[in-house]
C-alpha cells in the first residue's frame, strides 16, 4: 500500500511537471540572413542566442538578398533577419541612441546622423581593392592596371556621398559612378 501511494505521488508529480513544461514551451523561430558574410554572422548570433535561451530555431541563414528576405518576412516564411536599414530608421525615430553601421552608408547623412570618431583606430580604414581572378590578370594585365587606379581615389567621405546620392536622393547608381569617374579624371565625359 505504501509503495502504491509513493508511485501514485511520483506519477502525479511527473504529470504536473510535464504538463507545466509543455505549456511553457517556447516556439520555433525561423531565423534568416542575407547572403553575405556579415549578415550570416549576425544571423548566427541571433540563432545561437535564441537557442541558448530555450527557443527552437529553424535556420534559414544565407537566404538571399534584401528583396528575398523582405518578401519572406512579409509572407511569414521567416520570422527574423537583420537589416541595417532598420537600424538607421530606429536611430532616426529615436528608438535607439547609438548603433553600429557602415561608415559609408548614405542614410547617415540623409537622416542627419553622424559617425563617431574612431579615436582608438579600432575599425579599418576604407580602402577598396579589386579582386580579380589570376587568369584574367595574366591574360589582360591592363585590367589590373585600370582597376588599381580606383582604390586610391576612393575614401570614406567619397563613398558615403555616392551612397547618399543613390540611397537618399534616388539617383541612378550607374550615373553616380560615371559622374565620379569623370570628376577624378579616369574617364572623359
Amino acid at each position: 500500500m505504501k509503495r502504491c501511494l509513493t508511485l501514485l505521488i511520483v506519477g502525479s508529480l511527473l504529470v504536473m511537471l510535464l504538463g507545466a513544461g509543455a505549456s511553457a514551451a517556447k516556439p520555433t523561430i525561423v531565423v534568416a540572413s542575407k547572403n553575405f558574410t556579415e549578415q550570416v554572422i549576425l544571423g548566427s548570433i541571433m540563432k545561437i542566442l535564441l537557442e541558448e535561451n530555450g527557443f527552437r530555431v529553424d535556420d534559414k541563414l544565407d537566404l538571399g538578398g534584401t528583396s528575398i528576405c523582405r518578401k519572406a518576412l512579409e509572407t511569414g516564411q521567416i520570422d527574423v533577419y537583420m537589416d541595417p536599414g532598420l537600424v538607421y530608421q530606429a536611430i532616426k525615430e529615436k528608438k535607439v541612441n547609438v548603433s553600429m553601421g557602415f561608415a559609408t552608408d548614405g542614410r547617415i547623412e540623409g537622416f542627419g546622423l553622424v559617425n563617431l570618431i574612431d579615436d582608438k583606430q579600432f575599425f579599418p580604414v576604407y580602402n577598396p581593392a579589386p579582386v580579380v581572378r589570376r587568369e584574367v590578370l595574366d591574360k589582360y594585365p591592363e585590367v589590373g592596371e585600370l582597376l588599381n587606379k580606383i582604390g586610391p581615389l576612393l575614401d570614406t567621405k567619397t563613398m558615403t556621398r555616392m551612397n547618399y546620392l543613390v540611397d537618399i536622393e534616388h539617383k541612378d547608381a550607374s550615373a553616380v559612378a560615371r559622374d565620379w569617374l569623370v570628376s577624378v579624371g579616369l574617364i572623359d565625359k
